[in-house]
């Protein structure tokens, strides 16, 4: 239903007066009695009686009438809030983050972002490397923060922020702790705990196959919480991005050839740039100092 017929049709019965109405609408009398017949046509029966000078509501017109304001009341509202939202004033982003990514420097983004722009909500979903993609051009989420790798798309713009190593992490106690820098065939000297969740699983997985190494893998888990307090009981090591070992009872030691590392992006789905909300999150992440935690938003 048009929500503008709808409006004709109220000024009308407010006056009903046909010349009085179009006056007030801005519009000629036989475009509003043209509107007024569109709408009668889509209800399937006549809203107005004219009985020579005299108009009234029909028995149909004064059933509608109460719903008819209803749903202009609705339809001003849903104007209001498309106009908040298109211009991005008290707008909230739906950003998927890769699980694997660790709250700092995210953390420390976000917290500048929102102190320069608290108008603009963020609301934060957990994502498997997976499915991430999907989310982000399926418009289930704005924007989203990922790791390598993520296949590639024309539709999906890839903004580098940050690179990290990938590390062999442990607990502070752990006997292995005591070593610098790790081989890769150092990792079966102690129980494997296998991040399910890490974008680069397979490609660790395939230079121990290269080394004909055998891990003894002391568990398989997608969560990197329950990761982190395994490693704190020292039931294990594991190899994870740097920036999820940000406790103090756990250490981070490094491969010998840095070889393993990973880039954190940001991905913006072409055309998703139509709001303004969006527009700034992406100059600011552009903007920020990942590595060093400073910003200039």
């Amino acid at each position: 239903m048009d929500i503008k017929r709808v409006r004709h049709f109220l000024a009308l019965a407010e006056t009903l007066n046909f010349t009085t109405a179009a006056a007030a609408l801005g519009l000629s009398q036989p475009a509003l009695s043209k509107s007024v017949r569109k709408l009668e046509e889509e209800l399937g029966g006549a809203l107005i009686r004219r009985e020579g000078k005299r108009t009234h509501l029909t028995p149909l017109g004064r059933s509608v009438i109460a719903d008819m304001r209803e749903f202009e009341i609705a339809g001003r509202r849903l104007e209001a809030e498309a106009q908040r939202v298109s211009s991005g004033r008290s707008q909230s982003l739906e950003i998927a983050v890769m699980c694997t990514i660790g709250p700092q420097p995210l953390g420390r983004f976000l917290a500048k972002f929102r102190a320069k722009r608290p108008e603009i909500g963020l609301v934060l979903h957990d994502a498997a490397a997976g499915v991430i993609r999907d989310l982000v051009l399926s418009g289930m989420v704005d924007l989203a923060l990922i790791g390598d790798p993520v296949d590639a798309s024309p539709q999906l713009r890839q903004i580098p922020l940050y690179s990290e190593e990938m590390v062999v992490g442990l607990a502070a106690d752990h006997p292995l702790a005591a070593r610098g820098a790790f081989e890769i065939t150092d990792l079966r000297r102690a129980p494997y705990l296998d991040r399910l969740a890490c974008e680069l699983r397979d490609t660790v997985l395939a230079h121990l196959r290269e080394e004909d190494l055998q891990l003894e893998v002391a568990a398989s888990l997608a969560r990197e919480d329950w990761i982190l307090g395994l490693l704190t009981e020292g039931a294990g090591i594991a190899v994870l991005p740097e920036s999820l070992l940000d406790r103090s009872d756990l250490v981070s030691r490094p491969f010998a050839n840095g070889r393993f590392r990973r880039e954190v992006s940001l991905a913006v789905p072409v055309g998703r740039e139509d709001t303004e909300a969006v527009r700034v999150f992406v100059a600011a992440a552009r903007r920020f100092g990942w590595s060093q935690g400073k910003s200039s938003l």
